[in-house]
């Protein structure tokens, strides 16, 4: 986690934890935020993610390996707001990157992008 503001959790095997400044985040864990608060996440490749408040985003899965040519992440927002800046990844497997959300999935060609969800997963 790179900024973490106001009441912020990451929900790891259905375990909220705190969260600070510098915490790891792994595929499965959900960020959680609540009024007034907001999160920022830095990847490996330096996929950035910025969660606003009342949201809910899973880390569904990630995989950054370029040796091996092995790319994936998928980001499934729940709820709220969550902006989202390709890496490297973005730049070296554009198909690689999904981004879910409860009516439809985007596919990203190495751009930045908004997505507001006002409702949760059926």
């Amino acid at each position: 986690m790179k900024t973490v503001r106001g009441d912020t959790v990451i929900v790891r095997k259905n375990t909220p934890l705190r969260c600070t400044e510098g915490a790891h985040v792994f595929p499965g864990d959900m960020i959680r935020t609540q009024a007034g608060a907001s999160a920022g996440v830095i990847l490996l490749d330096g996929t950035r993610l910025a969660v606003g408040e009342n949201s809910e985003v899973v880390i569904q899965g990630y995989m950054f390996d370029p040796p091996a040519n092995k790319y994936s992440l998928i980001v499934n927002i729940v709820r709220g707001i969550c902006v989202y800046v390709s890496g490297k990844m973005g730049r070296l497997a554009p198909k690689a990157v999904e981004i879910q959300t409860p009516t439809g999935v985007l596919g990203t060609r190495g751009t930045a992008l908004a997505v507001k969800v006002e409702s949760e997963w059926p």
